[in-house]
Formats: structure tokens, sequence, C-alpha cells
């Protein structure tokens, strides 16, 4: 259920990101940075927390 909640806090981070980017024009690349870093950490959370609930599992 915590995994729901911090998929719309990504989700809304990048949308403000990707919006800002695109809205400024001239520096677009800091937004999609910005964007992509918060769903690589949110991927890396869900990996890390499957691995180790997969070794408590065993």
């Amino acid at each position: 259920m915590k995994w729901i909640f911090w998929f719309f806090v990504v989700k809304f981070i990048s949308v403000i990101a990707l919006m800002k980017g695109v809205i400024s024009g001239e520096n677009s690349f800091v937004g999609i940075i910005v964007a992509f870093t918060a769903w690589g950490l949110f991927i890396r959370a869900i990996v890390a927390s499957q691995e180790k609930k997969k070794e408590s599992q065993e």
C-alpha cells in the first residue's frame, strides 16, 4: 500500500519537472533529468525491497 502512495508522489514530481522543462523552453534537460532520476530512485527502492523480502524468506 505504501508503494501506491510513493508512486503518486513520484508521478507528481515527474509531471511537474517535465512541465517546468517544457514551459521554460530554455533548459529542458534539467526537468528531464529530475523526472528520470525520480523514477530511477523509485524503481531502485522497489527492487531493493523485493530482494530484501526474497532473502528473508530463504
